[in-house]
């Protein structure tokens, strides 16, 4: 059986920006080349500067192979390639995603004597895959997972075959947008009252410790009502904890320490050999939270808290995908934390949301 590579941890630090507006990707025009001998494999409408060509869904895969040899040359084939790999405890799964190949030039059905010096090629990305069980599933974008007990790669790469063999990796990155923008806040209660339909709102009670004497609380998250954002939106929330006031005194902040944190949190879920299991949550981003004065309320009292999270690393990223086999699903994590432990212990608030690509844009 496959082992388990060796895992290397990573943290990112928090960045809090505000987001601009972004226009749709724009189209690219340089070259990527890769070399073998006099060789050249060309890739056309490409980042000339990334280290690796890109394609999103349904990409188009043109260029052209520059032969220096021509003579010795029989067959020029190009092959795309794409696997899926799956260690965990429970056993290992290795998935084809793509294995296409396309005769570009044969001397068996060619009409001239020699190969030509430049080959060109135009092929089109399939957008879907079928696993083991024959499923269809959407072709999951480039991605790779190390953690403890869990190894989990999808990698794609153009070959053509000469005499030799020139390779290159590729990123697929099928890109998806936020359906709707998000709206700037500078006042949260005021915005809510305005426009409530910009809003979410999720609660989950908190009950107290089975001996004490305080009473539940109910535990708010705001968040924007789309609920679907972009990898490098900025996304306002509120967090509110309400209830008597007496009972909220286990919570009042102490020695400067905010009681309440809100993380962005990403998680793989597992089903493998008719087995279901989750890894271990991921930390992909942070909030810094600051107190809010409450509003005035003659039933109950409250503690507030806004800010903004953001994801630490956006460009190392993927969105949410589900192969049936595996499910990356990401979260907003709120952890609630009490002065007195005595009276109501941690909890952890989970609510899901949808990470994409790009922010929202207007269409050109």
């Amino acid at each position: 059986m496959a082992t388990l590579p060796p895992y290397a941890s990573s943290s990112g630090e928090a960045r809090l920006e505000q987001t601009p507006l972004r226009a749709s990707p724009r189209h690219q025009t340089g070259n990527y080349l890769k070399k073998s001998g006099r060789d050249v494999l060309v890739l056309t409408n490409q980042d000339s500067c990334a280290p690796v060509p890109t394609y999103g869904r349904r990409g188009g895969i043109m260029g052209f192979v520059a032969l220096e040899n021509r003579e010795s040359v029989d067959e020029v084939v190009l092959k795309i390639n794409g696997s899926m790999v799956m260690i965990s405890e429970g056993g290992s799964l290795e998935t084809k995603l793509i294995d296409d190949s396309y005769t570009l030039w044969s001397s068996a059905r060619a009409h001239t004597a020699s190969c030509p010096s430049a080959v060109p090629f135009s092929v089109v990305l399939p957008s879907r895959f079928q696993d083991d069980q024959h499923i269809s599933h959407p072709l999951p974008p480039t991605y790779s997972l190390t953690i403890p007990q869990f190894f989990f790669r999808v990698s794609y790469s153009i070959s053509v075959v000469i005499i030799k063999t020139i390779s290159t990796k590729f990123n697929y990155c099928p890109r998806s947008s936020a359906p709707m923008p998000i709206q700037s806040t500078s006042d949260f209660f005021s915005d809510l009252k305005t426009m409530p339909e910009e809003w979410r709102q999720v609660v989950s009670p908190v009950a107290p410790r089975p001996r004490a004497s305080v009473r539940p609380l109910n535990l708010h998250l705001f968040l924007p009502s789309a609920g679907t954002f972009g990898l490098t939106d900025s996304i306002p929330i509120h967090i509110q904890l309400t209830g008597p006031a007496e009972s909220l005194q286990a919570f009042l902040p102490e020695d400067a320490k905010v009681p309440v944190s809100a993380t962005l949190t990403r998680q793989v879920f597992v089903n493998l050999n008719g087995r279901s299991k989750s890894t271990q949550r991921l930390v992909i981003g942070h909030a810094r939270l600051v107190p809010h004065p409450p509003q005035p309320n003659e039933f109950e009292a409250s503690l507030d808290w806004g800010g903004v999270l953001t994801c630490s690393n956006p460009e190392t990223l993927v969105g949410m995908f589900d192969v049936g086999c595996v499910r990356v699903q990401d979260f907003i994590a709120v952890d609630l934390r009490p002065r007195d432990v005595l009276k109501y212990g941690n909890m952890r608030m989970l609510h899901p949301i949808r990470l994409v690509t790009d922010s929202w844009f207007v269409p050109s």
